[in-house]
Formats: C-alpha cells, sequence, structure tokens
C-alpha cells in the first residue's frame, strides 16, 4: 500500500463547487451590505422590507441544500468510494455554506434592527423575522452536526495516513542505513528507490498536511456556528421580551379604555339625570311663578 493510495491528486488541485455562494447573485443579495452602508431600515418601504425577508428566506433554503448534499457526501467518507475528488467537493462545500451561514447571520441582525414594533405593520414584520430566525436555527443546527462528522472522519484520515506512512517506511530504514554503508556501484538501484521513497514522502507529507488543514479550517466553521447559536439566542430573546412586553401594554391599554368607556357612560348617564332634574326643577317653579301672576291678577 502506497501514500498514493490516500490521495492520488497534487494538494494544490480543486474542483467545482456545488451550491456555492455568490454575494452578486440576485437570489442572494445580502441585507448586511445596507447596514455597511448605513441604511437604516426604517427608511425602506414595506416591499423592499418584505423583499429581504424572501431574499433571505431563499438563502436559508439554499443552506438547507447544501446540508443535505454534505449529509450525503460526508457519509462515503472512509468508505470504497472515498476519494480525493469526494473530498475536495466536500470541504469546499462546507467552506461555501460556512460564508453563506455568516452571512445569513448578519442579514437577520440588521433585519432585527428596526425599532418599529409598535405598530400592526412592524409587529407583523417582528414576527415574519422571529420565524425566519427559527428555519435558521434548525438549518443552523444540522450544519453544526454534520460539520462535526467530517471533522471526525478527517480526523481519522489524517491518523490512518501518518499510521500508513510509518508502516511503509519501516522496510526501507535498514535499507537506507546499509546502502550507506556499503560501495556506491551495488547499491545504485537501492538508492533509487530510496530516492523515491523519499518523494512520496514529501507528497504524502504535503497531502497530511493539507488535510491537517481542513479539519482545522473545519472546527473553525463549528467554533463560528457555536458564536452565531449564541448570537440568534440573545436575538430571540431580546425580540421576545420586547413583543411580551407590547402584548402586556395593548393588554393593559384595552383593558384602560374599557375602563374609561365604563365611566364615560356612567358620567353620561349621571350628567342626563342631572339635566332631568333641573328641567323638572325649571318646570316647577315656572309653574309656581304662574299661579303667583295668575294670583296678583286676579
Amino acid at each position: 500500500m502506497s501514500f498514493g493510495d490516500f490521495d492520488s491528486r497534487s494538494p494544490s488541485s480543486s474542483s467545482a463547487r456545488p451550491f456555492a455562494f455568490n454575494p452578486n447573485d440576485n437570489n442572494a443579495v445580502s441585507t448586511s451590505r445596507a447596514t455597511t452602508n448605513n441604511t437604516s431600515l426604517r427608511e425602506l418601504d414595506s416591499g423592499s422590507y418584505v423583499r429581504n425577508i424572501d431574499r433571505t428566506s431563499h438563502i436559508v433554503f439554499q443552506i438547507s441544500n447544501n446540508v443535505a448534499s454534505i449529509q450525503k457526501l460526508a457519509s462515503l467518507l472512509g468508505g470504497t468510494r472515498d476519494t480525493p475528488d469526494l473530498r475536495q467537493k466536500l470541504h469546499g462545500l462546507v467552506d461555501d455554506t460556512r460564508d453563506m451561514v455568516k452571512h445569513t447571520s448578519q442579514d437577520l441582525k440588521a433585519m432585527s434592527a428596526s425599532d418599529d414594533v409598535i405598530s400592526f405593520e412592524g409587529r407583523q414584520k417582528k414576527l415574519a423575522i422571529q420565524k425566519l430566525q427559527r428555519d435558521f436555527e434548525q438549518v443552523l443546527s444540522r450544519f453544526q452536526s454534520v460539520s462535526k462528522f467530517v471533522a471526525e472522519k478527517s480526523r481519522e484520515f489524517v491518523a490512518r495516513a501518518k499510521a500508513a506512512q510509518e508502516r511503509h517506511l519501516e522496510p526501507f530504514k535498514e535499507d537506507e542505513e546499509s546502502a550507506e554503508n556499503a560501495p556506491l556501484l551495488g547499491n545504485a538501484q537501492k538508492l533509487q528507490q530510496i530516492r523515491a521513497i523519499d518523494n512520496e514522502v514529501e507528497y504524502s507529507e504535503a497531502v497530511i498536511a493539507e488535510r491537517e488543514v481542513e479539519v482545522a479550517e473545519i472546527e473553525r466553521s463549528i467554533a463560528e456556528v457555536n458564536e452565531i447559536f449564541r448570537d440568534l439566542g440573545t436575538l430571540v430573546h431580546e425580540q421576545g421580551y420586547m413583543l411580551d412586553n407590547i402584548e402586556s401594554n395593548i393588554s393593559a391599554t384595552t383593558i384602560n379604555m374599557e375602563n374609561a368607556t365604563s365611566e364615560l357612560r356612567t358620567a353620561s348617564k349621571y350628567q342626563k339625570n342631572a339635566r332631568a332634574r333641573m328641567c323638572c326643577l325649571l318646570l316647577f317653579v315656572a309653574i309656581i311663578i304662574a299661579v303667583v301672576v295668575v294670583v296678583l291678577v286676579a
């Protein structure tokens, strides 16, 4: 078994990445650009806001598709279909998905920056964002799990490659020592074999180093996803607290309005009664005056 069995292509080779995130794609426009340009969401009309939510929802759906593809490719690691091309494609897809996750997290933060939660329209927007955040959190959890699985499989690959390297070199250690101590002409063929082995070792070490870099990148992705999870948790908690306060204030306002209406009705009733009593009193006075006038005239 040679080191080439672990990777038959050059360490710098690359392959196409499916579902790659393109910031210039109209279907994946990042609203975080608006935040960078100091554009407040309060300055956007309702149509723009809805389009931002739709675009971000589309990206979340695209991330979900990427995660499904990663899971499918990751299931082949360590098996008979595990090839350098597969690993290149897998790690490229993980990198692209990580970028999409970071952009989407920024977009959700930007959309959540609006402080219009009093009006009916503002509350509807907040509820739509909360639903989008829940969907994103579910996809993020799947991406986190599959990233850990890929990292573990990659670490196993590196360990196997290093073990294979040691086993492959062991038979040649004694030959190399004897060749160096023997006459040059009698051992030219062995020296040539040793040089070939040295070249293969260098290549194998380059492959192992590249895989270790990939493991480090995946572990960095996992750390970033953990941070995004914490940010999302804080964001959802703050929004939930804000909406709960608004609901409480609305309920309190409704109760106060009902009480005020009841008091107004009572006051109106008292006022009507007072007017009736005043009319009766005036009528009584008028009758007395009429009687007095009649008596005086008579």
